[in-house]
């Protein structure tokens, strides 16, 4: 066979390839060069095996019809997962709700199901035969059940723009026979119903508000590269201390908490790549060929699902949403069918290596967590550098180490710590082992800024008060009682209860 002949047997470039190419190598070129960040093997292996799946689905064949039936089987995992949490068979993931299937809280579970509903009823409007269509009809109306109880308004709100958008050719049609006033009925309740949903829960509505508003605070910083990949979990609180710093009166206060995602991906793509890496991901959505037909066109309804709801949540950060953006993309990337067989072989070949390499990383993590078990346990362990290098990836992990750390004052780690993933205790117990080893000034500027982090919390002030008793600063430790008592610090722990009683006492046994 000639040259010709094997470069005819090539897949054809798209430009979407190509953007991918171009968004993979910005981040490696804007952390690593621009932005100066040590390279993390660990992070990169698992941004290879996302790029892997896109290779391997790009080169398949009948592509959209695997991938949208894996998303579809993944969904019903998801739903059995849920109902067994909601019957109370299996626990879920998170002590305070019942149902969260495979993650960690009811949110991300919303979204996914959303985006399982549309791919579900893309199948259904497709297929032919009756009886595949009315299983499905069942599945579906499980799944929404599920969705329903997942209390998800931006899940319900990606179900209806990805079911609008799949069926919009009907919607068009009959809206164009609804009389002038009719319309205008539909546009009002439509209106009263984002009304709704804003008041349904205007706590969690503000507090993504005070988020979104402190991220924008990240990219004038630096708009053009951003902060670097993962930038956004470690710089998040340190901003939203400055901006509560210079806005002490804020309404948004009350909102404040600890915070390591973003809950709008563009936000996130802008904050750490930049705007070279929002612009690349405008041109995919761009050169998405909207008007595709029949599985491509429900491929492009469940892409359509999940940008809506990354608008208002995290799923870049979850590893589900991540196989299923990459899969879809690659479908995405080009209509019809994939080559031949070599294209398959090398498809199969791309998709193992993608699973090897997930495998590998999850090995390691659970590696990783065995060990830091058995040092919490107190056996003799020694963290290696690779091993600490996972750990500083996960922040589960890294939580766990700082806290560890901090009962034996390791002031090393919990920089590290407070480098990586900062949160108002940690902070605090960085300040207990400054102030330990007599570094008092340290100590003052990590409670500041771990007060203004979340202005509600009562710990960061308690540490105060006891760091200016131990200086025998009597002054300024009634000033923080008067402070403390001043303020509309919300105190319904036990342990906050004991705080603020023993600065009260004090306060009382005391003169200035």
């Amino acid at each position: 066979m000639n040259a010709q002949a094997h470069i005819a047997k090539l897949p054809r470039v798209s430009s979407i390839d190509i953007a991918v190419a171009a968004f993979v190598l910005w981040l490696m070129v804007d952390d690593l060069l621009l932005q100066g960040r040590e390279f993390e093997l660990f992070a990169y292996l698992r941004l290879v095996a996302l790029l892997l799946c896109y290779v391997g689905v790009r080169l398949l064949r009948c592509r959209a019809v695997i991938v949208l039936g894996a998303v579809a089987v993944w969904t019903l995992v998801e739903v059995t997962v849920a109902l067994l949490q909601l019957g109370s068979i299996i626990e879920s993931n998170h002590l305070l709700y019942g149902m969260t299937g495979t993650f960690g809280n009811p949110g991300p579970l919303g979204g996914f199901v959303a985006m399982g509903i549309v791919v579900m009823a893309g199948l259904m409007a497709t297929m032919r035969s009756k009886v595949a269509v009315a299983a499905l009809a069942v599945l579906t109306s499980l799944t929404a059940v599920v969705l329903v109880c997942a209390d998800s308004r931006a899940g319900w709100l990606a179900t209806t723009v990805g079911i609008a958008y799949l069926f919009g050719r009907y919607i068009a049609r009959a809206w164009r026979r609804i009389p002038i006033w009719g319309k205008c009925v539909a546009l009002v309740v439509s209106a009263g119903v984002l009304v709704a949903a804003y008041f349904y829960k205007e706590k969690s509505a503000n507090g993504r508000l005070l988020i979104w508003r402190t991220t924008i605070d990240m990219i004038a910083d630096s708009p053009l590269t951003g902060h670097g990949s993962g930038s956004h979990a470690e710089q998040y609180m340190y901003y939203q201390a400055k901006h509560f710093e210079a806005n002490p009166e804020s309404p948004l206060a009350d909102r404040a908490g600890v915070v390591d995602r973003s809950f709008n991906d563009l936000l996130r793509v802008w904050s750490e790549g930049g705007l070279v890496a929002l612009l690349i991901v405008v041109f995919i959505v761009c050169h998405i060929d909207w008007r595709a037909k029949r599985w491509q066109h429900t491929v492009n309804a469940a892409m359509l699902s999940m940008a809506t709801f990354a608008l208002f949540s995290y799923p870049s950060y979850l590893l589900p949403f991540q196989l299923a953006f990459a899969a879809l993309l690659g479908c995405a990337a080009s209509g019809g069918h994939g080559g031949g067989k070599c294209k398959t072989a090398v498809a199969a070949l791309a998709l193992a290596a993608c699973a090897g390499t997930l495998v590998y990383c999850q090995c390691r993590v659970s590696d990783a967590d065995a060990q830091l078990q058995e040092l919490i346990a107190g056996r003799e362990v020694h963290i290696d550098t690779d091993t600490e290098e996972v750990i500083c990836a996960t922040p589960r992990l890294l939580s766990t180490y700082a806290t560890y750390a901090a009962t034996y004052g390791d002031v090393e780690i919990l920089e590290l710590a407070a480098r990586k993933s900062p949160s108002p205790d940690l902070l605090c117990d960085l300040a207990v082992c400054n102030a330990a080893a007599g570094d008092h000034a340290n100590a003052e500027s990590w409670l500041h800024t771990a007060h203004y982090m979340v202005p509600g919390k009562i710990r960061p002030q308690y540490e105060l008060y006891r760091l200016y008793v131990t200086e025998g600063d009597t002054t300024r430790a009634r000033m923080v009682v008067k402070n403390v008592t001043g303020s509309s610090i919300d105190a319904k722990s036990s342990a906050a209860l004991r705080m603020i009683g023993e600065m009260k006492r004090f306060y009382e046994n005391t003169t200035e």
